[in-house]
């Protein structure tokens, strides 16, 4: 039996707000995805409310992507963060995950090495 038929039906229920935050009064919905702006890299997140460009006193990039409109969120701020729902820890692991992964990335220089 694999790990997720083990899991309750709840523990499905929450799939849609996984990941949801609110940065002070805008609601972010993270994913596992991180994007490198200028070099840095950062949490990338889906947003509720006017679309922006730019970035803002925190430090979020607003970026437009191909139809989507994306928040990336430096890692300080993600370090900081809570989630919005009480969804069995799915969006604490996800920013757990985040957070490593972004300092990882940020500690080296990456480099893509074609196959």
């Amino acid at each position: 039996m694999s790990k997720y038929e083990e899991k309750s039906a709840k523990f499905y229920e929450f799939a849609p707000k996984v990941g949801s935050v609110d940065i002070d009064d805008t609601v972010f919905q993270f994913c596992d995805h991180v994007q490198k702006v200028e070099g840095t890299y950062y949490a990338t997140a889906f947003y509720e409310g006017d679309q922006r460009e730019g970035s803002d006193k925190n430090g979020i990039v607003y970026q437009q992507i191909s139809s989507a409109y994306l928040a990336f969120v430096p890692l300080d701020l993600v370090e900081t963060l809570k989630p919005k729902y009480d969804d069995q820890g799915q969006t604490a692991d996800m920013l757990e995950r985040l957070k490593l992964t972004i300092k990882d990335m940020n500690s080296k220089e990456y480099v893509r090495r074609a196959a």
